[in-house]
């Protein structure tokens, strides 16, 4: 009985997972994929494999570029020449595309997260549902 409980608990942690994840077309579609993963086609009958997690990560984010002294950016007033303000602008040019490609890799991991709980999730359902048929079996059902 434990054992049901506890499963129970870890699909309703999954499913509040789930809850925030993309819209449901493409939910269904990596769900689809996740559940093949959940029980492999070389495993026996009745056995469920758990999916494994992904490596924990962090983004690397691209340091902030530092205003000239000669640009006050509170009232956005500027002494600076043309060409320190062209280096300036070339600076927080390079930062914003190095930000968006961290928020891109960022995005990604979270995907690969997101698939990791629908696996676990679909894995959890599949245990439930082998150890119901033990316990049916087992009652002469």
């Amino acid at each position: 009985m434990k054992i049901l409980i506890a499963a129970a608990m870890l699909a309703l942690a999954a499913g509040a997972a789930m809850a925030q994840d993309k819209p449901a077309a493409a939910a269904n579609t990596t769900a689809a994929s996740s559940s093949e993963s959940s029980s492999s086609s070389s495993a026996p009958a009745g056995t469920c494999t758990a999916p494994v997690a992904p490596p924990s990560w962090s983004p690397t984010l691209p340091p902030k570029p530092v205003a000239p002294s000669c640009l006050n950016l509170t009232t956005r007033m500027s002494t600076c020449s043309r060409a320190v303000l062209d280096r300036y602008n070339a600076a927080v040019e390079t930062h914003n595309a190095q930000l968006r490609k961290s928020i891109s890799e960022t995005n990604a991991y979270i995907d690969t997260l997101n698939r990791f709980s629908r696996a676990a999730n679909d894995y959890d359902l599949c245990e439930v549902d082998r150890l119901n048929r033990l316990i049916d079996h087992g009652n002469g059902g």
